[in-house]
């Protein structure tokens, strides 16, 4: 959800996910500081949550007080510029509560525009694009609406300068969307793509 939602990000919020008041807290910060959250174990980061922060390219995290055991703590720390976020405290009163409520009546709303924005997706003809450009396209669309740039060149039989050239231009004109995973990079669809047939 937070890559989809988010694509990269320097910084994540990260809390214990069996802690109560360690997930209203993460609200708050993630509010705070615009940045997805993740939730980990008590005494472990899910495989899923390692994917995550290294898909998302995170340099800092957001660390929540939460049942968060020492040893990944120290493990965070060990990889990441860590920052506590400051609990929040039932016992300074109604204000606090309010305050809380309106952050995540807003984080809410901000979630569910990045979902609706993500659903409307502008609808874009496919003779707008080279055959070259197009080919790129359709084997990213056949591809699940995403692939490793890497795979581009089996794909399309291009050869490496020209599919960074392709990519380069259609990340230029919005259409697809390139983000750094491990040695190589991600190409997603952003536009819908409409067409009544392929150029070849």
């Amino acid at each position: 959800m937070a890559i989809e939602l988010y694509g990269s990000s320097r910084r994540v919020v990260i809390v214990g996910g069996d802690d109560t008041e360690g997930l209203l807290n993460s609200q708050m910060a993630a509010l705070q500081t615009d940045s997805p959250i993740l939730l980990i174990k008590e005494d472990e980061i899910p495989g899923s949550v390692r994917e995550a922060l290294d898909r998302l390219g995170v340099r800092e995290v957001i660390l929540v007080p939460s049942k968060i055991s020492d040893s990944v703590k120290d493990e965070l720390r060990s990889l990441y510029s860590v920052e506590e976020f400051p609990v929040f405290s039932e016992g300074k009163g109604l204000f606090d509560l309010r305050i809380l409520d309106i952050a995540l009546g807003l984080l809410l709303g901000v979630l569910l525009s990045l979902v609706l924005r993500r659903e409307r997706r502008e609808k874009v003809p496919m003779n707008v694009l080279t055959s070259d450009e197009e080919r790129v396209v359709r084997s990213i669309i056949d591809g699940g609406g995403e692939v490793g740039q890497d795979e581009l060149y089996g794909l399309t039989g291009f050869s490496r300068p020209k599919i960074s050239r392709l990519v380069a231009e259609l990340v230029e004109r919005d259409l697809i969307e390139k983000t750094q995973f491990k040695r190589t990079f991600k190409l997603k669809i952003k536009k819908e793509f409409i067409s009544d047939g392929w150029k070849g």
